[in-house]
């Protein structure tokens, strides 16, 4: 694992909230394995396009820190052999849209949901297939247009801009800014703020 990586990851479990300790072994093992196989690569390359993301949701005082992404740009047949064996253990098994590869699995704890993301060749494109987490009942899709200052989400019929900016005045930015974090993007939906960090 990157030390950046490593180092990151355990100051988020401590402080901010413990992904692994509200997973299951075959999810926690595929986490650890994913960060560890995250190259230079992977971060440098189009680095709007992130292989891991801390995200925090925040509504009003309702603060959801429950929420992380990882995933790969340099070796998406590993991924997905790995991704769906531990898809599997929660009887989720989706594939690929044509032309998509495999990218990122995504977990909101607190929602009870897991959501995987699926990358187009030329890379404009992320496909996002979501679903229950306990029932593996799928909830819905979502498609993202990549761009280098805005990404547009299609979500319920809406499209969200999620801007790559790393300012957003809030005191969460502030926060894991000092724990050493880069906000990467933000968006605003109806009345929620989502940041994402790396």
């Amino acid at each position: 694992m990157l030390p950046r990586i490593k180092e990151l990851f355990y100051i988020y479990q401590k402080n901010i909230y413990s992904i692994l300790s509200n997973t299951n072994r075959l999810e926690y093992d595929f986490i650890t394995e994913t960060l560890s196989n995250i190259t230079e690569e992977d971060i440098l390359d189009n680095e709007h396009l992130s292989s891991y993301s801390f995200v925090i949701s925040v509504e009003g005082e309702e603060i959801n820190a429950s929420r992380f992404i990882v995933g790969t740009k340099t070796n998406p047949e590993l991924f997905e052999k790995n991704a769906l064996n531990m898809l599997n253990s929660l009887s989720i098994s989706p594939k690929a849209p044509n032309g998509f590869d495999w990218y990122g699995v995504g977990w909101d704890i607190k929602n009870d949901e897991i959501k995987i993301y699926f990358l187009k060749k030329d890379l404009s494109e992320i496909y996002c297939k979501e679903y229950c987490r306990s029932s593996s009942e799928k909830i819905r899709e979502k498609l993202y247009d990549v761009g280098k200052k805005y990404t547009k989400m299609h979500k319920d019929n809406e499209i969200v801009d999620q801007i790559n900016s790393n300012y957003y005045d809030h005191e969460i930015v502030n926060k894991m800014t000092s724990f050493g974090f880069n906000l990467d993007t933000y968006s605003i939906y109806k009345n929620k703020v989502t940041l994402y960090f790396d």
